[in-house]
């Protein structure tokens, strides 16, 4: 056997530990920003002012602490968790709780803000342009940007409640798996039709890119159905927290779809690309997250149900104190 032989035999055979440790790379990438690199992906997410990070306000400190006592998770748990000033208007999440690393809770500067007048609409851009705070979508992002404490308390719930998932695991375990999966429909074609024999290099290339995209849709559609199901979760979780929690939920998202109506109009033909006429993210095939209207009216109707269910109890209490009060009317009798 020729030289050229025994070093394709070999390569035929170190295939599947090439392909494993290809997967583990990929999963181990997809992984590193929410764990072992978390300290930097923060950095990347932080706001900064004259060079230094911006401090996070007393006020949404005091709210966090609130809610973790609402929570009452253990003290590692607890101790898991950090808070940190983010760029934009968005609230959001890295890490988890589950790691050694922890998790953290970006709080964006409009949380600061108590009324419209606290809006530094100075410092505010959009796509580099000035934005005309006259107009009548300018008032509506302004009045957007405020949030009541409920509002703001629900918020960083969610998030918390983001943070005590195993999503970065499960994200990395998926783009793993679904590589793997397409290498080995390649390997068995070529066992089964004996590919590298029948079919020319480009022929080949077109049949095993068929198995990529097979594994990429599988990836893509269980990435979207387990985002989809940890925000019906931690909703669910952070609304349970109280009908103030859930009262605040449904402002939270209505502001949101308030925000982004009002930048698809202040955004001109690039918003209509963005946001939907109701305010939900336009996403073509894939959903990443579910959108905004449903969060909404799930939280809503979260709400309803527990806003019944204190009516009913204040009912019995009070026939309960009826009937007390009849029954000493009767011994006094």
């Amino acid at each position: 056997m020729s030289r050229m032989q025994l070093a394709w035999k070999a390569i035929k055979e170190g295939m599947p530990y090439v392909a494993g440790g290809a997967a583990v790379t990929l999963s181990t990438a997809v992984m590193y920003p929410n764990l072992f690199g978390i300290d930097r992906y923060k950095q990347m997410m932080q706001m900064y002012r004259d060079g230094e990070p911006e401090p996070v306000d007393e006020d949404s400190k005091r709210i966090a602490q609130k809610v973790l006592d609402t929570v009452m998770w253990d003290t590692t748990s607890e101790a898991n968790v950090n808070l940190f000033t983010a760029y934009g208007q968005d609230i959001v999440h890295l890490g988890s709780t589950f790691s050694r690393w922890g998790g953290f809770v970006g709080i964006p500067v409009n949380f600061q803000y108590q009324s419209t007048e606290d809006v530094e609409r100075e410092k505010i851009t959009l796509n580099n342009q000035t934005i005309d705070w006259s107009s009548p979508a300018g008032r509506q992002l302004v009045d957007a940007m405020v949030l009541s404490e409920r509002a703001r308390q629900y918020a960083i719930a969610r998030e918390l409640f983001y943070l005590r998932t195993y999503h970065a695991h499960i994200q990395g375990l998926l783009v793993g798996v679904s590589f793997f999966m397409a290498y080995w429909m390649g390997a068995a074609a070529n066992a089964l039709y004996g590919l590298r024999r029948r079919l020319p290099t480009g022929s080949r290339v077109v049949v095993y890119s068929f198995f990529g995209g097979i594994g990429a849709t599988f990836y893509c559609f269980a990435s979207d159905s387990y985002t989809s199901y940890r925000d019906r979760k931690v909703d669910r979780k952070a609304a349970e927290l109280g009908l103030e929690y859930a009262q605040g939920g449904v402002e939270f998202y209505n502001k949101l779809l308030q925000r982004n109506m009002a930048l698809r109009v202040l955004m001109g033909p690039d918003g209509g690309k963005r946001y939907t006429a109701y305010g939900n993210d336009i996403h073509f095939w894939r959903s990443p997250n579910m959108p905004l209207t449903s969060r909404r009216d799930a939280v809503a109707e979260m709400a309803r149900s527990l806003r019944e269910s204190a009516s009913q109890q204040e009912s019995v209490v009070a026939a309960a104190s009826s009937q007390v009060s009849m029954d000493e009317v009767v011994k006094a009798a």
